[in-house]
């Protein structure tokens, strides 16, 4: 066990970024102070246990992982499983063992593969609400009776127009009908 903090591999520089603009977000709120806790800090009590890996003694702040999460925070206290010893209190303050949010992490890369969390996952509210019908992968795949790969072909090759908002992709009437009704695409697409 070493007695410093392996920033090269840590979250904490990974994710940096992310914290940072949740940061300002809560700066520009007014929820920001310049006391905050130190976002990274060694687990004193496991300095001298050779077997330990250093993201068991890698502690980081609530605050920090607060806004790594940013507005899903809530929604992440709910999923996020820690042990007791998962936990530390240093100077009245909690902290994380970085393994923790790690394992939190590469639950939720997992979680996002998934077809059920795809199919769970809700249209943004401005597609819900549009007066045109809204088409998925699947529904074009059906429509225009190809596989997806097919269909991510069109889409990557500029022959049918999508709109994309995270991971989440669908098409608008237009978007079909443009495709349909283009002799230039229908010449590469079904030639």
């Amino acid at each position: 066990m070493s007695n410093e903090i392996n920033i090269k591999d840590s979250i904490w520089s990974k994710y940096q970024h992310i914290v940072e603009a949740n940061k300002a977000k809560r700066k520009i709120c007014g929820t920001w102070s310049e006391n905050e806790p130190q976002e990274l800090i060694l687990d004193e009590t496991c300095i001298n246990d050779p077997k330990l890996p250093w993201d068991e003694y890698h502690l980081l702040s609530q605050q920090w992982v607060s806004d790594l999460f940013g507005n899903d925070w809530t929604i992440i206290c709910t999923l996020l499983i820690v042990q007791e010893n998962d936990i530390v209190i240093v100077d009245d303050l909690l902290y994380y063992r970085e393994r923790a949010i790690r394992n939190c992490l590469n639950v939720l890369q997992c979680l996002a593969k998934t077809e059920i969390v795809n199919e769970l996952r809700p249209l943004p509210q401005m597609i819900k609400e549009s007066s045109k019908p809204i088409y998925t992968n699947k529904d074009l795949m059906n429509i225009l009776n190809v596989k997806e790969s097919t269909l991510r072909s069109y889409r990557d090759n500029g022959l049918l127009g999508y709109t994309k908002q995270g991971d989440k992709i669908w098409y608008t009437e237009d978007d079909l009908m443009n495709f349909i009704n283009n002799p230039k695409n229908r010449r590469e697409a079904f030639a």
